[in-house]
């Protein structure tokens, strides 16, 4: 605008009429730079303005950066905290996960359960752990994909197809006892219980089953003590029932008191004194008193009884009318909780005729002693004649019998290729019959040898001589007997003669238990009156006691050849020696329950 007008003054005016004009324009000027001056001091007003704007949002911009800042990190460090216990807990989850599967893979695979897992409506069995392979004794065998009605394990057929059933049905089993047959023919128990589970996406059953083998064996054995105990029991009431029977016939009873007075008689007690119930019952037995016996006699009885301790000896007392008879007579007395006497049993026999014929004994003691040795001397040489008579016969008896299985195998060996079926079962039985007889003259030359073999006794350990003839009986041979053996005490006597008796007797316990589904055998001793009893007791095929008597008889057998073999001259071998040892053998036996025979050596 400016350039504008000094263009118009240089061309258009003269210097005269532009003063009017530079005046005017003077004052726009002026009114022009005060405009600007306005304009300057607005622009610096509106620049401070500005300026204090930008400064003040400066700062809100610096305050929400710092707090934005903070905020930030204050997050980051919670996001880091956090990250760091997440990262710690899944650290912990996952290691207490990796034991925890170690512990169910320790408990599946190798715990005491057997374990497995069956695919529900197929049967088809998806696993087992390695105690179910064990248990079944199966090896390298692989039942994954099996179905469990393929298992050939349980014998009952009809269990076996329920369970079967049930197991696809998805019904749950609790408890079930069932016997397993296992992959050698070993027979177990196992306690069954089955749920159904989902697993992989399927439904499964898993199958937990626990080994009751051991008590199962237990209760059949408890079982059978409880069937023998009940019979012993039974046994013992009636030989009770017999023994008071025999005593109130027999023996004259009586009871008294602590004082020894009467409370109770028999019937032979009235009849041997004399005295009836109402006269004696309440009265001291000094009653009876003959004066034969001193004070002393007396005092030493009355000491024993008081004591708690049995008395036995003879009395010789007064009846009613004065006769006199002596009596045998053992007190016994009962004690209460304070160990003292309440009462007192008196049991007597009447010895009066066996002290009168004691006398006459003693004077036949002496004639019969020499008729006694001299009979003895016929004895000793009657047997000395019946075994070499029975050594030369069974001497003499070998040869035809090696001729009879030699000319039997030499006509097999010409006639070889012409003999029919039937001749070679004839063949057969000749040279059997001839090996049962060479059988019998065997056992019949050990039963001469141990009638004329003197005893050489020495101290034994029982203990290693059993052992050893049961090694030597089971070793190669089928039995499978169970054999409980009881500690043995130590004796005197001839260890060949001794172990020929437990070959025998071991022997036919094995022998005739050996058809028992489970043979048990047990040896051990009781003690009866300080006397050591020795036992041997079966589960076998037992006899009858009827029989009993021929038990120990040469050639005497009570099972025929057909069930059991033998030759029926082991047991008398075995009389034999236990008799030249001092002792005694018997027996007790059930038919089909098995058989206990016992023996005592005496004092060897």
């Amino acid at each position: 605008m400016i350039t504008n007008v000094w263009q118009a003054i240089d061309t258009n005016a003269t210097l005269a009429r532009a003063q009017p004009l530079l005046q005017t324009v003077s004052v726009e000027l002026n009114q022009l730079k005060h405009l600007v001056h306005q304009i300057e001091d607005a622009e610096r007003i509106h620049l401070k303005e500005r300026d204090a704007e930008l400064h003040a949002k400066e700062r809100q911009t610096m305050v929400l950066f710092l707090f934005t800042a903070l905020a930030v990190l204050t997050f980051l460090g919670y996001a880091w905290w956090w990250v760091r216990k997440l990262s710690a807990h899944i650290k912990v989850t996952s290691q207490q996960l990796k034991e925890s599967e170690a512990i169910f893979s320790t408990l599946f695979y190798k715990g005491p359960y057997l374990y497995g897992v069956v695919e529900q409506g197929t049967g088809n069995i998806v696993m087992l752990n390695d105690r179910a392979y064990d248990f079944l004794e199966l090896g390298n065998t692989n039942l994954s994909g099996k179905n469990v009605d393929e298992l050939p394990f349980v014998h009952n057929q009809e269990l076996k197809q329920s369970i079967n059933q049930r197991i696809k049905a998805g019904e749950e089993i609790t408890g079930t006892e069932l016997a397993i047959n296992t992959h050698t023919g070993e027979r177990k128990w196992v306690a069954l219980t089955a749920k159904p589970m989902p697993l992989q996406g399927k439904t499964c059953m898993v199958i937990t089953a626990a080994d009751i083998t051991a008590r199962k064996v237990a209760e059949e054995r408890l079982l059978y003590l409880n069937e023998v105990l009940e019979r012993k029991v039974q046994e013992r009431t009636a030989e009770l029932s017999d023994y008071k029977f025999a005593l109130d016939a027999a023996a004259i009873v009586s009871i008294t008191d602590a004082d020894g007075n009467i409370k109770f008689v028999n019937d032979n007690f009235c009849k041997t004194t004399q005295y009836t119930r109402e006269e004696v019952i309440g009265k001291n037995p000094r009653i009876f008193k003959s004066g034969y016996h001193t004070k002393e006699f007396y005092e030493k009885m009355w000491n024993t009884i008081q004591a708690g301790n049995v008395w036995r000896g003879e009395f010789r007392n007064k009846a009613k009318d004065g006769t006199l008879y002596w009596a045998d007579t053992t007190i016994i007395p009962f004690m209460n909780e304070y160990a003292k006497p309440y009462q007192y049993l008196v049991i007597r026999h009447n010895i009066t005729d066996k002290k009168t014929a004691q006398e006459q004994l003693e004077k036949l003691n002496t004639e019969l002693e020499a008729k006694v040795q001299e009979r003895t001397a016929e004895l000793q040489e009657t047997n000395r004649q019946l075994e070499s008579f029975s050594y030369s016969v069974s001497h003499d008896l070998r040869a035809p019998l090696r001729n009879i299985t030699g000319f039997t195998q030499l006509l097999e060996k010409q006639l070889n290729g012409r003999l029919q079926t039937a001749d070679h079962e004839l063949m057969k039985m000749i040279k059997d019959s001839a090996q049962h007889m060479n059988n019998l003259i065997d056992d019949l030359l050990t039963f001469s040898r141990m009638g004329r073999k003197p005893i050489e006794k020495n101290q034994l350990d029982m203990n290693l001589l059993v052992q050893s003839v049961i090694q030597q009986l089971t070793t190669g041979h089928s039995y499978k007997a169970e054999i409980y053996t009881d500690p043995l005490p130590h004796c005197m006597g001839d260890s060949t003669m001794l172990q020929q008796v437990w070959v025998n007797l071991i022997g036919n316990a094995l022998k005739y238990s050996s058809k028992k589904y489970k043979p048990v055998i047990h040896i051990g001793t009781n003690d009866v009156n300080g006397q050591t009893v020795y036992f041997i007791k079966d589960n076998g095929a037992g006899f009858d006691m009827k029989n009993a008597a021929r038990l120990f008889e040469v050639f005497s057998r009570l099972h025929t050849a057909s069930d059991f073999e033998g030759t029926g001259v082991g047991l008398a071998i075995v009389h034999e020696i236990i008799q030249k040892h001092g002792g005694r053998i018997w027996a007790d036996a059930t038919p089909g329950e098995g058989a206990i025979f016992y023996f005592t050596l005496g004092n060897a």
